[in-house]
């Protein structure tokens, strides 16, 4: 990819609270440019998610089957995204040593994947070029109104937003994640590859 990195967002600090409540309404009125995301942190707290809570406790088993219980809510999701006209797309950055955490998330983004989003996994190789001062900031992009970082503490819990309405931060940063996009590996088949063969992982 030749997109360069672009400047962090800058603009309004959200609580995670605000954050939520200006993300929603933005994403189901996308009109164009669809919804893009990036995920660079290895690890994050799910709070919230039973599956997420099984896997915390070691229980590995349940924490999958707890995935695949929430096939249909899911679908009837993906069916409302696709029935108002946009597509969600992600980019899931994964190093070469799958953390724990990343582990369990591929087996629920293989399931959204299947269900209508868009995913694809890149290399830490694949960013490196964009971090000589540090990992590259979380972000979503929400249509052609609004740019993210989303903010987490050290535990990994949702922390807040920063907020910008710029459209040159809009557009630069979804130009961004797209060039990752296309040089990315299927989230399907790298879970075949590299997912698929491994233990249960170990959940200090």
């Amino acid at each position: 990819m030749s997109e360069p990195l672009p400047r962090r967002p800058t603009g309004s600090r959200l609580s995670p609270e605000d954050y939520l409540e200006d993300f929603y309404p933005r994403f189901w009125a996308i009109d164009r440019h669809d919804f893009w995301k990036l995920e660079r942190i290895q690890s994050f707290r799910e709070s919230g998610s039973a599956s997420w809570d099984a896997f915390t406790r070691g229980d590995w088993e349940e924490s999958l089957a707890l995935i695949r219980a929430r096939r249909d809510d899911l679908r009837e999701y993906y069916d409302r995204v696709a029935r108002s006209g946009f597509v969600t797309y992600r980019v899931r950055v994964v190093e070469e040593e799958i953390s724990p955490y990343l582990q369990w998330q591929l087996h629920s983004l293989v399931q959204r994947n299947q269900l209508g989003e868009r995913i694809r996994i890149v290399g830490g190789r694949h960013v490196s070029r964009f971090e000589p001062r540090g990992i590259l900031p979380e972000i979503v992009t929400v249509g052609s109104s609004a740019v993210y970082e989303v903010l987490y503490d050290d535990s990994g819990s949702l922390s807040g937003a920063i907020l910008s309405e710029r459209s040159s931060d809009v557009e630069s940063w979804r130009d961004f994640i797209r060039g990752l996009y296309e040089v990315g590996e299927d989230v399907e088949a790298f879970f075949a590859r590299r997912v698929a063969p491994l233990d249960p992982p170990r959940v200090a």
